[in-house]
């Protein structure tokens, strides 16, 4: 039987020479992302691996997404392609259980999926302060060509719709820099 993939130590992404991420820890059935076709959150399918070139991103069994693996790339604002109405679908999802964002694990300017298997309900505090300044400095190392890899498992919290707190580990080219556990709670730094 092989190792459930949701709970493995975080693994160094790798790319390929074609640039794809070849080190792929998902396991069941995989679906291929289309940057131009959104996903709904509800539509995503339990113990499912999403991918496309740099990134997999793994759902549970309640079809939320759990882990994200993959390399960073810069995106400008125009290159991004945005599903505008994704992020308010899933903070409209929490709200029984109080007010959150609908963001990405990934952020689309950093190389994420726009909808779907990257977002996730986030606190506000979450979303704009503790991991906007994380995701500030993986620009910041992009723009001196120092190339970032990212694991992030999320984990499920008393609601099972809105992870507790996200685990991220990422490495800067071969180093790994650092594990950060971040709570996803109003009042969490």
């Amino acid at each position: 039987m092989t190792a459930d993939p949701l709970h493995l130590d975080p693994l160094r992404p790798a790319l390929g020479p074609d640039s794809s991420l070849e080190n792929r820890i998902g396991t069941g059935p995989h679906v291929a992302l289309d940057i131009g076709v959104p996903l709904r959150y509800d539509d995503l399918e339990p113990s499912t691996t999403y991918v496309d070139e740099r990134f997999e991103y793994l759902t549970d069994d309640h079809a939320m997404p759990a882990r994200v693996r993959g390399v960073l790339q810069l995106r400008t604002h125009d290159d991004a392609m945005r599903h505008p109405t994704a992020q308010a679908e899933i903070g409209r999802l929490a709200t029984a259980t109080g007010r959150w964002h609908g963001g990405h694990i990934v952020a689309v300017t950093l190389g994420g999926f726009a909808s779907g298997p990257n977002v996730f309900p986030q606190s506000a505090n979450f979303n704009q302060s503790a991991f906007a300044r994380l995701e500030h400095g993986w620009r910041d190392a992009l723009c001196d060509d120092v190339a970032i890899g990212v694991d992030i498992a999320l984990t499920e919290g008393p609601d099972f719709r809105v992870p507790e707190f996200v685990l991220v580990t990422y490495w800067e080219g071969q180093d790994l820099q650092d594990t950060i556990p971040l709570m996803n709670e109003p009042n969490a730094q």
